[in-house]
């Protein structure tokens, strides 16, 4: 979910999500009333055989695997708030009313970051001032999350690997308490999941030094994050388990701060019926 100063809309994407929303594809994008059955059940069965009830890549229809550079052309919504909110909105409650989860990325945004830096290789920065961050990356999040239509409010949001030095000069945005925490829960009044983008990363860094997996996911549920994603295999399980222990005995975590993410998991499967014997 991009925007940026960019007022071109010539990507391919955006043709897709505005096609589902101006054309018969509404009926399945826009989940409206006369919808027809052969659309809904086409993309509740697709969802159904997969078993999948929430959509990490639910604001990007196109997934590269060798990622050098930001896929802006192939994988956002639109290059303005006003199309963002727009085809992202039609999408997203086309998605949530067959029970899947939508998740919203990558908080802040991505939208000025130059294609070439993409956090999968590097730390990008933004240095757009405090007033542009709030009215335009963040904008269409907050507009999700403060929708009254609850089929387009956000149960999930996927933070990412971002710094934006005017709001947080030190921790990029899915370690740091300021935007996740600060701005995410407070400001925003956003209670639900947020999951951290891959610990692998090469933005996973401060100051230059990348991060070990136990000190991003640390510094991660320390912000305020509820999952930590692409945590893989027995010695990366194990070294995430031993390195929130010694944050919990050290005091760097609170056991509070633990319950509260373990309580918005459990909250969010029980409403979606994910629960054993539900």
């Amino acid at each position: 979910m991009y925007g940026g100063n960019d007022g071109t809309a010539t990507s391919r994407y955006r043709f897709i999500a505005k096609t589902m929303s101006t054309s018969w594809y509404q009926n399945l994008a826009l989940n409206t009333a006369d919808a027809s059955d052969g659309c809904q059940h086409t993309f509740a069965g697709l969802l159904a055989r997969l078993r999948k009830k929430y959509d990490t890549d639910s604001l990007s229809f196109y997934r590269r695997w060798v990622r050098t550079r930001i896929d802006k052309d192939l994988r956002d919504f639109g290059h303005t708030v006003g199309d963002v909110t727009k085809y992202a909105g039609a999408y997203v409650q086309g998605l949530q009313s067959t029970g899947a989860i939508a998740c919203f990325k990558h908080f802040p945004g991505l939208g000025d970051v130059p294609a070439d830096l993409d956090p999968h290789s590097t730390l990008p920065t933004v240095n757009a001032d405090k007033d542009h961050i709030y009215n335009v990356n963040l904008a269409t999040f907050k507009h999700f999350i403060q929708s009254t239509n609850p089929q387009e409010q956000a149960d999930m949001i996927m933070a990412t690997d971002v710094l934006m030095p005017d709001i947080d000069p030190k921790f990029p945005a899915e370690l740091s308490h300021t935007f996740i925490t600060d701005i995410l829960r407070t400001q925003f009044g956003y209670d639900g999941v947020v999951i951290s983008d891959s610990l692998h990363l090469q933005g996973v860094a401060i100051d230059g030094q990348h991060l070990s997996i136990g000190d991003a996911a640390v510094l991660a549920i320390q912000a305020g994050i509820d999952m930590a994603l692409n945590v893989t295999g027995p010695a990366e399980v194990t070294e995430v388990i031993n390195a929130l222990k010694a944050a919990l005995q050290n005091g760097t975590i609170t056991q509070i701060r633990i319950e509260e993410a373990v309580t918005r998991i459990i909250t969010l499967k029980m409403e979606r019926h994910l629960m054993p014997g539900q």
